[in-house]
């Protein structure tokens, strides 16, 4: 088999070390090395820390990513700090990669993203921004009894409970509604809090209340905590739908509604090996051709919620 050529920039958390020592595919580079169609060389600029994980995985070591033709890798993904993300993405869009892979947010740079926008419009890649729990087979599903169910449209209130950034965590909240409903999200937002800048200087935790189409949201930001917090609370005119533990659990409340049964019982292990699936749409853009980029998508809410924290 003529395998694919991959190439991982950033070998921390969510590139290589969520899983260095588990037995758990919650990495780039754990799914690649799983994935029969791939080779993987890898990059940091900490050399001792890619040199480790090439060595784990038996991965080509890039020691010079300036010096690097980027149009020689059939997939690109980026797992660098946001601050990087705009100049590899860049890269990667002139070469025409044919699956780019980029952690979330994209860019805490209106400018940037705008840039972004005007070169995805005359480059061949497609690129699919890890908001992870969109591409789980269990939301995928979600997603489609949503669709084909009248009850789904009652929609009356949405709470939102995250930990840290704004933009790096609650937008996983608001891109899986988005991506369950099938709608954009529009907030008008009463009133915001700001809690702390602890998690970083360009991405505060924040509180607010808004609506979207006449819909109450409440988004409670939580700080001063060591554990992770990722709720969102659907409720509807007579049941609602609890997204638990970090999305690993999609549970249903009351299971029957006026003697109907419910389309969806309760769901677990829902983001167990998550990375497999993303990986997997890669492979499926390199043999197909653009299937899921959602980069468009992306960008307009990361430049929303930027808009939101200047409020």
């Amino acid at each position: 088999m003529n395998k694919k050529k991959a190439l991982l920039i950033g070998c921390g958390n969510i590139g290589a070390l969520y899983d260095y020592d588990n037995k758990q595919i919650i990495s780039h580079a754990k799914a690649y090395i799983n994935n029969e169609s791939f080779t993987l060389s890898v990059y940091d600029v900490n050399t001792s820390l890619s040199k480790k994980i090439s060595e784990k995985y038996n991965a080509h070591l890039i020691e010079d990513i300036d010096q690097l033709n980027f149009s020689n890798f059939d997939s690109v993904s980026i797992c660098t700090p946001t601050d990087t993300h705009f100049v590899f993405l860049k890269k990667s869009l002139i070469a025409n990669v044919k699956a780019i892979i980029c952690e979330k947010p994209i860019s805490y740079s209106i400018h940037e993203l705008n840039q972004l926008s005007d070169l995805q419009k005359v480059s061949s890649s497609t690129v699919i921004v890890n908001y992870l729990r969109r591409f789980q087979p269990s939301y995928i599903d979600l997603k489609l009894k949503i669709s084909e169910q009248q009850s789904f449209t009652e929609l009356k209130s949405i709470l939102i409970k995250y930990q840290k950034g704004f933009i790096n965590n609650c937008s996983h909240a608001i891109d899986l509604i988005q991506f369950l409903f099938n709608k954009e999200i529009n907030l008008d937002v009463l009133n915001k809090s700001i809690i702390d800048y602890k998690f970083s200087k360009n991405d505060p935790t924040i509180s607010l209340n808004a609506f979207w189409n006449k819909i109450p949201i409440n988004i409670v930001g939580i700080s001063e905590i060591s554990y992770p917090v990722f709720e969102i609370e659907l409720f509807f005119n007579d049941f609602r739908i609890s997204i638990l533990e970090s999305g690993q659990k999609i549970i249903f409340y009351p299971q029957q509604v006026k003697s109907i049964t419910l389309p969806l019982k309760d769901r677990l292990n829902c983001i167990d090996n998550y990375m497999i699936p993303v990986i997997e749409k890669a492979e499926k853009v390199i043999k197909d051709g653009n299937v899921c980029s959602n980069l468009s998508e992306s960008i307009l809410l990361n430049k929303k919620m930027l808009e939101i924290l200047s409020l």
